[in-house]
């Protein structure tokens, strides 16, 4: 496991941020030049990063179910089984509260019906603030609103809608010269998911290496303010223990590439 020290970071998490780029940082007309050797030898990486297309993007986040009112929720309706709940689109959202048996917060479980469809009718809207990157929060099977709590990532929430209307998105951002990014979250999954169960049941388990078990790792501990959040979500860190933001942005930019 490669290690990174909180200096190296920084820089990387600046320089993909696009906050800083090398003709910023020692000036456009001596870009190809640096200071000693060291500067030198990072040269091509930077010079690279610099080209890179999420450098300085414009990038607008859609958490689809609040986006935009869906024009088939009559035919969506059965997808919402109680204690999930649909809301009017008019009905302001508002804090729930916890309930131990499902180990969820209501409000976790409160829809309004936006789907990819529905999101697409918007894209010229987004597009005329200029924006070049669409976000999309996690779009793929889960329980609850805000899809964090993956139950199987090769599969759409069929809230949202399928496989075909991604594409279908993806198809019509690239014709406006725009891109489509994904919310992964490969490094958790909720608690139902049946990966998970069959791990925690089986050491065997094929899958018994996603996860660690044992009161070690209890969530409680580690990430105790998230567990409050977000009380269903099984971590797994072991291969990303570069921090969060980084390997988000590397999941993102490998989704992508595939889309």
């Amino acid at each position: 496991m490669a290690q990174y020290t909180a200096q190296s970071l920084f820089f990387q998490s600046i320089f993909c941020s696009g906050l800083i780029t090398v003709s910023s940082l020692i000036g456009p007309s001596h870009a190809g030049q640096y200071a000693n050797s060291a500067d030198l030898s990072l040269a091509k990486v930077l010079e690279v990063r610099d080209k890179d297309w999420r450098n300085g993007a414009i990038v607008y986040q859609v958490l689809v179910d609040r986006f935009a009112p869906s024009a088939r929720l009559d035919d969506k309706k059965s997808l919402y089984v109680p204690p999930k709940i649909l809301h009017p689109w008019s009905e302001q959202p508002s804090r729930g509260s916890y309930v131990d048996k499902i180990k969820l917060w209501t409000h976790e479980l409160d829809f309004w019906g936006g789907d990819l469809r529905s999101l697409a009718t918007k894209l010229d809207y987004v597009q005329s603030l200029g924006a070049d990157v669409l976000y999309l929060n996690p779009i793929h099977f889960a329980y609850t609103n805000h899809k964090y709590d993956a139950l199987d990532y090769m599969k759409i929430s069929p809230e949202f809608g399928t496989r075909e209307d991604v594409k279908s998105l993806a198809k019509d951002l690239h014709q406006r010269n725009m891109k489509l990014v994904l919310d992964g979250v490969f490094n958790h999954m909720g608690h139902h998911s049946e990966l998970f169960k069959r791990a925690a049941a089986n050491p065997t388990s094929p899958y018994r290496d996603w996860f660690y078990f044992g009161k070690e790792f209890a969530v409680a501990r580690a990430l105790g303010r998230w567990r409050k959040v977000c009380p269903n979500l099984i971590w797994k860190i072991r291969t990303f223990e570069i921090t969060f933001t980084r390997a988000r942005i590397l999941w993102c930019a490998a989704i992508c590439a595939t889309v």
